[in-house]
């Protein structure tokens, strides 16, 4: 048997499953103002009666809605046609009329009380239904834990005497004997400062006279004369040599000339030179001397020349720069090394300063420069193996399972040192932070799944844990998760 049942508004499931019982088919009309059948239990409560009866249902409704959720929950949905919208429109939007006393008599008597009762029991049914699901989607979905946990923690006072040796293979707690780090470098170090004294000066002209030689080679002395053909007489400052020529191939050198006196009268054209000092002689007659440039530089002037206070200053400057340059290097050298003032010895000394002489002066001296070099020798020991050593030390002293967190080293004193034997004595104080340790991962395996109640009288037998403060979500979930993952432990 087949039918068609449209519902009003207020039809619920639970009186659509009651008139489905005798039909094998069944077409489902349903308002779009249906309450009930716009939830999706409904939808899963008449999928699973239809299956277990192994009845067909079909549903048509113009609210888009309920359409979706019956496709969703797997139950047959009519396409619109012409004929099926006319008959809906029919139920559901036929005019209201009053009907006469005769009618009202016909009418049937009110549903038994039996079926109030299934009405009752299906409601409750689907409230324990929902009900169980938010529970178990609770435990097993969206259960998490935050446990906040106070460790025992505290300080500890240490006083250590130690030896450092460079003899000694590795540092070694037992005999508080520290593996020493020796240095012994010698640093290259030059340095310019500027010149402050300011002079007015007389200044001496100069400029590059060419020598051309067609003979044998010879030899001119510092300070040997070149006299122009106006008469003025200019010097070389160092010994020259004149290379060897021919008729054929003279040879060709340029030298630098001073003027014998300051002045502007000395700042003169290209002219031809003769050697004063080579008159009358074979060299002279094989030879030409003459410039192609002006000479310039000669004249008054205001320029920087280094006075006696210059140098002294520079000194002090090269002194205290050199210590805190060698200061540094050993810091950024071995970084990871301690070394003591004590047993650090930083020297150093000037080997050459320029300019040396500035009797001839031609122009500014803006800076003085100095080369030396720096010497360190120190001995010291490696930070860690100091800290190291101190743990090792105190761990001896510590309850079972507290460990040390922090070394912090207040006071160090060297009692003796000898740099040339590489041995020296220490003592060293300071305080050593202590907390209980904590393993998080153990934990969480000791406590996964367990009641709130078993979790707090598990840590009351723990040692080490001051506080403990457990915080479940869901509220109404009594257990830990049982995923790692969702458990989240805070140290504070």
């Amino acid at each position: 048997m087949n039918k068609t049942i449209s519902l009003k508004k207020d039809t619920t499931l639970v009186e659509v499953l009651d008139k489905i019982k005798d039909a094998k088919e069944v077409i489902l009309i349903i308002p779009p103002d249906n309450k009930d059948f716009l939830k999706e239990i409904t939808y899963k409560i008449l999928k699973e009666q239809i299956d277990s009866l192994g009845k067909k249902v079909y549903i048509y409704s113009p609210e888009k809605r309920i359409i979706k959720l019956a496709k969703e929950n797997g139950i047959n949905v009519l396409s619109k046609d012409e004929k099926l919208g006319i008959y809906v429109k029919e139920v559901f939007y036929e005019p209201k009329r009053e009907f006469s006393e005769k009618e009202i008599s016909k009418v049937s008597p009110k549903k038994p009380q039996k079926t109030k009762i299934k009405i009752l029991i299906s409601f409750i049914f689907i409230f324990l239904l929902i009900g169980v699901s938010i529970y178990f989607f609770g435990i097993y979905v969206i259960n998490k834990a935050n446990i906040y946990i106070k460790l025992q923690s505290g300080s500890k006072f240490f006083s250590y005497e130690f030896d450092i040796s460079t003899s000694t293979f590795k540092s070694d707690s037992s005999t508080k004997t520290l593996k020493g780090i020796f240095v012994n470098e010698v640093i290259p170090i030059t340095l310019s400062f500027p010149v402050k004294n300011t002079s007015e000066v007389l200044l001496r002209s100069s400029g590059k006279v060419k020598i051309k030689n067609y003979g044998p080679a010879f030899s001119l002395i510092s300070n040997t004369r070149f006299l122009s053909e106006d008469g003025k007489i200019f010097r070389i400052l160092e010994k020259l040599n004149v290379p060897a020529g021919s008729k054929e191939n003279p040879s060709l050198i340029e030298v630098t000339v001073f003027a014998d006196e300051p002045g502007q009268g000395y700042n003169i054209n290209p002219t031809k030179f003769t050697i004063p000092g080579l008159k009358g002689t074979e060299i002279e007659k094989n030879i030409e001397v003459f410039s192609e440039q002006a000479f310039s530089g000669g004249g008054k002037f205001q320029i920087k020349v280094p006075s006696f206070q210059d140098y002294v200053d520079a000194q002090k400057e090269f002194e205290r720069y050199s210590t805190d340059y060698l200061g540094n290097y050993l810091k950024k050298k071995f970084p990871e090394v301690k070394f003591w003032p004590e047993m650090t010895i930083l020297s150093f000394s000037i080997d050459k300063v320029e300019p040396k002489d500035v009797k001839i002066v031609t122009s500014s001296v803006e800076e003085i420069k100095m080369y030396g070099s720096g010497k360190i020798i120190a001995l010291g020991v490696r930070k860690n193996e100091l800290v190291e050593l101190i743990k090792d030390l105190e761990v001896l002293s510590l309850q079972e399972g507290f460990k040390i967190e922090e070394v912090k080293i207040e006071k160090e004193n060297v009692q003796s040192y000898d740099l040339g034997a590489g041995f020296a004595k220490i003592l060293v104080e300071g305080k050593t932070s202590i907390k209980y340790g904590f393993h998080e991962t153990n934990f969480k395996k000791e406590i996964a799944g367990k009641k709130i109640d078993e979790v707090y009288n598990l840590l009351k037998e723990k040692k080490g844990i001051e506080r403990v403060r457990i915080v479940i979500w869901p509220f109404w979930v009594k257990e830990i998760p049982k995923d790692f993952d969702k458990i989240k432990v805070e140290i504070e």
